[in-house]
């Protein structure tokens, strides 16, 4: 999203979800040997995405859900939004 709020529109994202650390190190290894497709890693060590942060133990469809209900009441849409509300100065 950045790139469009900055007017680029000529660049293609095609990423690759890594779930887990397995996936994340093959991603890499591709990326590394010029062998992966994609241009961008989205990596997640835990499988399916850590709740909470790693070593959290809320993993389960009701965290997921509270999770997303909280992102859904963000008034902050956009990479820039976010970064301007911590630059309050």
């Amino acid at each position: 999203m950045r790139l469009k709020e900055q007017g680029v529109t000529d660049f293609k994202v095609s990423p690759i979800p890594c779930s887990g650390i397995e996936e994340c190190r093959t991603a890499l290894l591709k990326a590394s040997k010029g062998i992966l497709k994609e241009n961008f890693i989205e990596g997640m060590a835990c499988n399916d995405g850590c709740i909470g942060g790693a070593a959290c133990l809320t993993h389960d469809a009701k965290d997921r859900k509270l999770v997303d209900d909280y992102g859904r009441e963000a008034t902050e849409k956009t990479i820039k939004d976010a970064i301007d509300i911590l630059n309050f100065t």
